[in-house]
């Protein structure tokens, strides 16, 4: 597990993505007889979560890339803007809501809600009431439904998951995570999922604006896993998730881990 920011720093998820997938099966020669696959496992390209389009100079939200210049035969700086290739999300008619980047007083950009998009990035995410769900402690079966801006906060103990609270066994989930999370004076696990010691099916969903805060330390800001835990596929886009505090350590801005062993993230924005 990697550290991710130290004394109230912050780490943003905002362009990662990555496919886990291993490819396996049976070759046929052209006789049709059954012959032993000789075909390494391999990675198929992903579907990016982002766009990078060429910009003239050095500026917000761009990335720097050493590239070769063919006429020059000399390797030279190239500047890129970044923009999120999906930028609205839910399926819902009834409610609308919008969150904006905002920087901080450290320059850093957080996903806030605000009453209307500002920006290019901004994410516009609408949803049904009906499809909404209030946070839970250990469901039963598979969990179907969106959590939106539940939380669960304290001033003295630790707390886990600001929507699912898990330590038994849960079947698959299938739903949106926006803008929830957990708060505390002490130590914080999940801004919307915690499995702690629990097993979980497979995951599939998109997680936009959670976060996971603590006066000492913070673990995941979507998603925390602890050793002991298991959950199968994980199939989405985390977009403006974090963990943060103001005294020792935070973990995994989107998913943090502490399992021996991860399955199979298909796609992390």
């Amino acid at each position: 597990m990697q550290e991710v920011r130290k004394f109230d720093k912050r780490r943003y998820s905002i362009a990662i993505c990555a496919l886990l997938v291993s490819l396996s099966g049976t070759a046929y020669g052209d006789d049709g007889v059954s012959t032993p696959d000789v075909t390494p496992d391999v990675t198929p390209e992903r579907e990016k979560g982002y766009i990078l389009t060429p910009v003239e100079e050095e500026g917000e939200n761009t990335i720097t890339k050493i590239e070769l210049n063919t006429d020059t035969g000399k390797f030279e700086p190239k500047y890129y803007r970044v923009d999120l290739a999906k930028t609205e999300y839910g399926s819902g008619s009834e409610n609308t809501l919008y969150y904006n980047w905002e920087k901080d007083s450290e320059g850093n950009y957080t996903l806030q809600e605000g009453a209307s998009a500002t920006g290019d990035n901004s994410i516009i995410y609408n949803y049904d009431s009906s499809d909404s769900l209030s946070r839970q402690e250990n469901p039963t079966g598979d969990v179907v439904g969106n959590f939106i801006k539940n939380n669960i906060s304290s001033t003295s103990s630790s707390v886990y998951g600001g929507a699912i609270r898990n330590t038994g066994t849960i079947g698959n989930i299938t739903g949106d995570f926006i803008g929830n999370y957990a708060s505390s004076e002490d130590d914080v696990y999940g801004g919307a999922i915690c499995n702690n010691n629990g097993t979980i099916g497979d995951i599939t969903g998109d997680f936009v604006g959670n976060y996971a805060s603590g006066s000492y330390n913070a673990n995941g800001g979507a998603i925390y896993n602890n050793y002991n835990g298991t959950i199968g596929d994980i199939t989405g886009d985390f977009i403006g998730n974090y963990a943060q505090t103001s005294g020792f350590y935070a973990y995994g801005g989107a998913i943090c881990t502490d399992a021996k062993s991860a399955k199979k993230i298909a796609k992390e924005t």
